[in-house]
């Protein structure tokens, strides 16, 4: 799939569920089940490049789009959808990230069930439980435009033949902290038991260069150490989404 395609799609689902789920506060708009029992997890999705959308009949990808959309809107009037936003990757690999709420992993599959581009294989999903380490998402609030931000990967390094110690990994969780602290990081999530070996995903303000931003990830601990490897790049929010 072309990257400036699947990404105005991506960009597209992101200002429709923005209007879901920062824009509406009464309480009507959930299902009454859903206000007595909400889902006890919440989970990390990313969705990936599928096969390819070339030769698709433009009419056949709008109509596509709006079931698309429509599986979003049922996900976010069931009080299941947190947020959602396009990534750029220059590996063209991640597409767009989701965080959804559920009570087990395998009701993630059933959310996107009617989504026809993970139906036909147009798109993929990745997911995993997921927490809040520093900082949380607004639900209850109407973004000012979108933002760019840098989202930064944490995988575990194949070429690291040992498990990461105790004394890094007490090391890398107070200099994350600092960095939140001082306002350098926006947000720090850990994500459980990925299929890519990804262990946290940072979202940081864009900066003039991502240099500044390497330099700061670079620095981690685990990363230092060569625990752990970095894959960064752009990611669009609502302003004001990310609670401070």
């Amino acid at each position: 799939m072309k990257r400036p395609v699947l990404f105005n799609l991506l960009t597209a689902l992101w200002l429709f569920c923005s209007g879901l789920c920062w824009g509406q506060d009464k309480e009507a708009t959930v299902p009454r089940e859903s206000a007595i029992k909400a889902p006890s997890n919440l989970y990390w999705v990313f969705l990936k490049t599928g096969k390819s959308l070339d030769g698709i009949d433009r009419k056949d990808v709008e109509a596509m789009q709006a079931e698309h959309l429509n599986n979003f809107r049922r996900l976010a009037e069931e009080g299941r959808l947190v947020t959602a936003g396009p990534v750029s990757d220059p590996d063209n690999i991640r597409r767009g990230v989701v965080i959804l709420k559920a009570d087990r992993p395998e009701e993630l599959a059933a959310m996107f069930r009617d989504d026809p581009y993970l139906k036909q294989g147009y798109m993929k999903m990745d997911s995993c439980r997921m927490k809040f380490e520093l900082g949380k998402i607004h639900t209850r609030i109407t973004p000012k435009g979108m933002e760019e931000l840098r989202i930064v990967v944490l995988q575990w390094n194949p070429d690291s033949k040992t498990a990461m110690d105790s004394e890094t990994e007490t090391l890398t969780t107070a200099y994350l902290k600092n960095q939140y602290d001082s306002k350098q990081l926006n947000l720090s999530v850990r994500l459980f038991d990925a299929k890519d070996d990804s262990r946290h995903v940072l979202v940081f303000p864009k900066r003039e260069t991502d240099d500044a931003i390497l330099e700061v990830v670079n620095e981690i601990p685990a990363v230092k150490s060569g625990f752990w490897k970095q894959n960064t790049m752009p990611l669009f929010m609502g302003k004001g989404s990310i609670e401070r």
